[in-house]
């Protein structure tokens, strides 16, 4: 058998720097989809977690954040910053949604109602009521970081 390089396809005789690795597509429409059921899984752990331990627990808007942006890089495969935009937007409905829930896991237990009967009977009024009367600037600064957490873990590094 002859190895000279002429007898090689023409692929392998192009140097192995102008072989270039193919990126995957960009898939916006399952990344924001992504983003939402993070989120929405990362609120429900967040609301769990104030039942047992019976206290707002504010840095688990970090790992909501964490979650949500690693769903968006993984699932939407994107590298440009609208990836990360979608992944900040999602871990701010996440935090919002898990402190309002955790909120009404609170006032369940203060009240000594069932959880299932205060979510049956809240109302957008309610619901705002809650998250004015329980929010600090603590809240903000943890709803912050989570986002910018999103934001980094989404976007996918640039191969160029």
């Amino acid at each position: 058998m002859n190895d000279r390089p002429d007898d090689l396809p023409p692929l392998l005789q192009q140097p192995a720097k102008m072989v270039r690795r193919r990126r995957p597509k960009n898939r916006l429409g399952i990344a924001v989809s992504s983003g939402v059921v993070a989120a929405l899984i990362g609120s429900l752990l967040w609301a769990i977690l104030v039942g047992f331990v019976g206290i707002r627990v504010r840095f688990v808007g970090i790992g909501i954040g964490a979650l949500t942006g690693y769903a968006v890089r993984f699932y939407g495969r994107g590298s440009s910053e609208l990836f990360g935009l979608i992944a900040m937007l999602c871990a701010g409905f996440g935090c919002i949604f898990g402190d309002l829930v955790g909120g009404t896991v609170v006032m369940a237990y203060a009240y000594h109602i069932p959880w299932l009967r205060v979510l049956d009977r809240i109302t957008l009024d309610v619901a705002r009521e809650i998250m004015f009367s329980t929010f600090t600037f603590l809240d903000f600064i943890f709803y912050f970081i989570a986002m910018c957490f999103a934001y980094r873990f989404a976007v996918l590094e640039d191969d160029a």
